[in-house]
């Protein structure tokens, strides 16, 4: 995906979504939300999301926690 390149090289690029998971932040590519995680080394794709789907509800129900 070209989007996960993206926040590779720009990881702070995507909007924080603290309210849903600490240091969870989400991209957009088209109609589809990329939430993620990141550090010095790393990018960890925690879910990607269809924009119609309630993410404050999935995050509700442990959605967004690290594996």
């Amino acid at each position: 995906m070209k989007a996960c390149g993206l926040f590779c090289h720009f990881p702070l690029a995507g909007a924080p979504r603290e309210q849903l998971a600490p240091g969870l932040r989400v991209g957009f590519s088209g109609r589809y939300g990329i939430y993620y995680l990141h550090n010095k080394r790393e990018l960890v794709v925690i879910r990607v999301l269809h924009g119609a789907r309630d993410a404050t509800a999935l995050a509700g129900r442990g959605g967004f926690q690290k594996s």
